[in-house]
C-alpha cells in the first residue's frame, strides 16, 4: 500500500523515524537558542526565568511553533517521503471522509472527558515518596506556569494565539507524528493494531513529561490510535485532538473574560471514578458506532492506496 518501499526493513524505518525526530529536536533546540541570544542578548538568554516573563510571551509563542515543527512533523514528512512514494497519503492524509465520522469523533471526545477525569483522580492516589512527589509537583508547577504564560487571554488575539498554539498545531504536528509516523510503522511491523496503539499512545503520553496527566493523555492516545486505524484518515485525528484541546482554550477564554483571571487548573480537572467507568461503556458504543461508519471509507482509501499512481511533494 502506498507504494512502500520494500527495501527498507521496518525495523530500519522505525529506526530511520527515531533518528529523524532525534534532528529535528536538536535542529529546533539550535534554532530556538539563536532566536532567544537574538531577542534577548547573552546574558537574558542564559536565564530559564525569561521564559516566564509575560514581556517576553511572543518570543515565546514562537518558540513553542519551531520546536514542535521540527520535532515532530519535518520528521514524520521526510520519514513518509523516505519510505514511500505517496508520503501524505501514507500518514494518512486522504480526502475520503464522511460527516458522521467527523460528528463521531467529536462526540467521542466529549465522552472521553470523564474518563480523562476520572484517571487524573486515580493518579492523585497513586502512593509516592516525598521527594519523588514533590519532583513531579515542582514540574507540574513549572508546566502550569508556562500554560499560563501562553494562555493568558486578554483579548481575541491572545485567543487566536492560544488556539494555534495549544490546539490546531498540536494537532496536525503530534497527530502527523505519532498516529501517522510511530503507530503506522509499528501496526505494519508487529501486525498487531493493539500493540501498536499502546506502544504508541505511551510514548505520546511521555513525551508531555506530566506524570499526573499521563495516564490521561494515554487513555486519549488510545482512543485516538483506534479512530487513526479505524479509518485510515489523520485529518479525523486532527479534528478529534483539535476539538479536545480547543474546547478547553475556548472555555478558559469565556472564563478568562468573565473573570479577568485564567482560572485555576482547569485543563487538568479530575472527576469521580463511577462517571469514567459509566463513560467507558458509552465510549466503547460509540466507537463501535465509528468503527462501522469508517470500514466502507476506508475501504475506498486502501483502494486508492493501491493505485500506481505516485504522488509529488504536495499532493495530498
Amino acid at each position: 500500500m502506498y507504494q512502500q518501499r520494500p527495501n527498507i526493513s521496518y525495523p530500519t524505518q522505525l529506526g530511520i523515524l527515531i533518528g529523524l525526530v532525534g534532528a529535528g529536536l536538536l535542529f529546533g533546540g539550535i534554532l530556538s537558542v539563536a532566536i532567544m541570544f537574538s531577542q534577548l542578548g547573552m546574558a537574558k538568554a542564559q536565564d530559564v526565568n525569561q521564559l516566564l516573563k509575560p514581556e517576553n510571551v511572543n518570543m515565546i509563542r514562537w518558540l513553542q511553533i519551531i520546536s514542535t515543527f521540527f520535532m515532530f512533523f519535518i520528521p514524520a514528512v521526510i520519514f513518509a517521503r523516505i519510505v514511500s512514494k505517496k508520503p501524505f497519503q501514507y500518514l494518512g492524509y486522504n480526502h475520503w471522509i464522511k460527516l458522521e465520522q467527523a460528528a463521531l469523533v467529536i462526540v467521542i471526545m466529549i465522552a472521553c472527558l470523564p474518563v480523562v477525569g476520572a484517571l487524573g483522580e486515580l493518579t492523585e492516589k497513586i502512593p509516592l515518596s516525598p521527594a519523588l512527589a514533590k519532583r513531579f509537583k515542582d514540574a507540574e508547577d513549572s508546566y502550569e506556569k508556562q500554560v499560563e504564560l501562553i494562555m493568558a487571554m486578554k483579548n481575541s488575539a491572545d485567543y487566536i494565539w492560544s488556539m494555534l498554539i495549544v490546539a490546531i498545531l498540536p494537532a496536525v504536528f503530534e497527530e502527523t507524528l505519532f498516529r501517522g509516523g510511530l503507530q503506522n510503522v509499528l501496526t505494519r511491523w508487529t501486525k498487531l493494531p493493539v500493540l501498536a496503539i499502546i506502544l504508541t499512545s505511551i510514548v505520546f503520553s511521555a513525551v508531555h513529561f506530566s506524570f499526573y496527566g499521563f495516564f490521561a493523555r494515554a487513555a486519549l492516545g488510545i482512543v485516538l490510535g483506534m479512530i487513526y486505524y479505524y479509518s485510515g484518515n489523520i485529518w479525523l485525528n486532527i479534528i478529534a485532538h483539535l476539538f479536545n484541546n480547543g474546547a478547553a482554550v475556548t472555555f478558559m477564554y469565556v472564563k478568562t473574560m468573565k473573570t479577568g483571571k485564567i482560572p485555576d487548573k482547569e485543563l487538568e480537572s479530575t472527576m469521580p471514578l463511577w462517571s469514567g467507568a459509566i463513560a467507558v461503556v458509552i465510549l466503547a458504543g460509540l466507537i463501535i458506532a465509528f468503527i462501522r461508519v469508517s470500514k466502507p471509507v476506508k475501504a475506498k482509501i486502501e483502494q486508492e492506496a493501491a493505485a500506481p499512481e505516485e504522488d509529488n511533494w504536495m499532493n495530498l
